[in-house]
């Protein structure tokens, strides 16, 4: 079994922002798999399971608001008695400019707040997540701002494309395992 976790916010008000790029690639995946759902699981929304090559996959929505993803998330790795290498974070990063990937294996959680509590719910950090570039806020405002702000008329020209872009990388670690698809996806 994989799990594909896109993080995000619950509410309208959050549909179209920054923070909830995970969710929009979720989305695509969900479609592309003509997944069934979603239920009501794990303090989220969960589509699945379907196969997925000799695997089956699953794909969570936590509806627990970003800060506090872990919760649901390790909700659905204690019932599926799953393996942390087999889940997939997708998330936001505004350490990338808008329309880069980043792939990784491991690693901290770099100031992120949705992977820093799926980290500390699981207790480690091999956890695999696809890094989602969303760029850095020009103005002074705060960050937290600019995560929930709606996407900007440019990064909405670009968005679609860009969500296509992340969801092949999800199919790339769906079929290839990890290691090949970081060769992949982070050399573009």
């Amino acid at each position: 079994m994989k799990l594909i976790a896109g993080l995000g916010n619950p509410g309208l008000e959050y549909a179209w922002t920054r923070h909830n790029l995970g969710w929009l690639v979720a989305d695509q995946v969900i479609s592309r798999f003509h997944l069934k759902g979603p239920q009501n699981r794990f303090h989220g929304h969960l589509w699945g399971p379907a196969r997925s090559g000799s695997d089956s996959l699953c794909v969570l929505k936590p509806m627990t608001y970003m800060n506090l993803s872990g919760k649901s998330v390790l909700a659905a790795v204690r019932d599926y008695n799953l393996v942390t290498p087999d889940c997939l974070l997708v998330v936001d990063d505004v350490s990338l400019p808008f329309g880069t990937l980043r792939l990784r294996a491991r690693g901290s959680a770099g100031g992120h707040n949705g992977i820093a509590s799926v980290l500390g719910a699981l207790q480690t950090l091999e956890v695999p997540r696809l890094r989602c570039g969303v760029g850095h806020p020009m103005k002074t405002g705060g960050l937290a701002d600019y995560v929930t702000d709606d996407f900007d008329t440019e990064e909405r020209t670009q968005l679609d494309p860009f969500v296509e872009k992340a969801t092949d990388a999800v199919l790339l670690w769906l079929r290839l395992g990890i290691d090949r698809a970081m060769n992949r996806v982070n050399a573009g």
